[in-house]
């Protein structure tokens, strides 16, 4: 798409994550991926990302990859007072583009930005500019305030301080680099800026890690995206395992103790800066554990906790086959086979309307309503 400011086209990719035709009404968070031309660094990130999304290790988000040109990619990570056009090209994706976005997708006031070497200070350098629009960095092989340019670290240091004075969301900034020995340049002065954070007391809302590779500039991204993405959004895994603590030592067994749920969730949001759900694994795994009552604890209660986690599930993965398929099994072994064959319609018309779910996952579908199926017709009529 052509950007004025830019008096250039600016290429974009655009992942819109599965998720969202199952639960519409969740906002999402927007991962900006710089330096799409480089494919195998690109296409290696974009892997990572749907292997932590799958395992739960972070939430789904929009992906956007964005290309940078190699004749214009230093005067787009410049910023203006360098007569580059790095604000431009910021203000444009955080404002315009993301207005595009929300057409097409509910997004989370969250955005994350994803770089390596001049794209790593393009995002470094947005962190402080657009304050209170970038929640997160990702910075590979950047540098010390691009190369020791004092404006840069006086705009960083302004930005601290106004952080102090005005503590809000949190904030996330993981940088790296290579080692010189392997062949990244760029050691010396990403150690500078690590020592440059040491020695300084940072306000609570303020999080930075540092990671150093054995390895050369080229693959330093690959390395470190999935460490940084598995840290920043470790709160919403741990969200997940507590939910099953609360699950393995309910005392009161005549009800789901949901606000102990959706505490653990909202401490993650806070600690996260970004509104976290219990998701798919929650919902599948909570009500398994209820039905199949491993610990013989919920008895004849079992039942009626099952169906409340699933009606629950229902309500925000409203578009999601499973939780129809296994609603149906609950009704079946409650006695209401007309129940059960209604659930079971609305889980295929459910599967049908799915566009973007995998083959895999449609085939698991698929299968778990024919179990159910067989299961009615192998029971004896009355």
């Amino acid at each position: 798409m052509f950007v004025p400011g830019l008096k250039d086209s600016l290429r974009l990719e655009i992942f819109f994550p599965r998720e969202a035709e199952l639960a519409p009404a969740i906002s999402y968070p927007v991962v900006f991926l710089f330096d799409r031309q480089n494919r195998s660094n690109y296409i290696y990130n974009l892997q990572t990302i749907d292997y932590l999304t799958h395992f739960g290790n972070m939430p789904a988000a929009v992906l956007v990859g964005v290309e940078f040109p190699p004749l214009v990619r230093t005067k787009w990570t410049l910023p203006a007072s360098a007569k580059g056009k790095a604000d431009t090209l910021l203000t444009f994706l955080l404002g315009p583009f993301r207005e595009q976005l929300e057409r097409e997708c509910k997004l989370a006031d969250y955005n994350l930005l994803i770089g390596h070497s001049r794209t790593a200070m393009l995002a470094s350098y947005a962190l402080p500019a657009f304050r209170g629009k970038i929640n997160a960095v990702i910075a590979a092989s950047n540098s010390f305030f691009d190369f020791d340019t004092p404006s840069q670290q006086q705009l960083f240091e302004n930005y601290i301080e106004e952080k102090k004075l005005n503590p809000g969301r949190p904030h996330f900034f993981y940088f790296s680099s290579g080692i010189q020995a392997y062949g990244d340049a760029h050691d010396s002065s990403v150690s500078k800026l690590q020592a440059y954070l040491s020695g300084r007391v940072f306000p609570a809302d303020f999080h930075w890690q540092c990671y150093k590779e054995n390895t050369s500039h080229i693959t330093t991204p690959g390395l470190t995206t999935g460490r940084a993405l598995n840290d920043l959004f470790s709160p919403g895994l741990k969200a997940l395992n507590t939910s099953f603590d609360i699950l393995n030592n309910q005392v009161q067994t005549d009800s789901v103790p949901w606000q102990d749920y959706f505490n653990a969730y909202k401490e993650a949001s806070v600690s996260l800066g970004l509104e976290l759900h219990p998701g798919l694994s929650f919902f599948n795994s909570i009500a398994s554990g209820y039905l199949n009552d491993y610990n013989d604890r919920f008895k004849g209660e079992k039942l009626k906790l099952t169906a409340d986690v699933l009606r629950r599930g229902i309500e925000i993965y409203e578009g999601y086959p499973g939780f129809y398929s296994m609603m149906a099994s609950v009704e079946l072994e409650s006695g209401r086979p007309g129940n059960a064959k209604a659930l079971l319609k609305k889980a295929r018309e459910k599967l049908n309307a799915a566009r973007y779910m995998t083959t895999e996952l449609k085939r698991e579908e698929w299968e778990a309503i024919r179990e159910v199926e067989k299961e009615i017709s192998n029971r004896p009529v009355l």
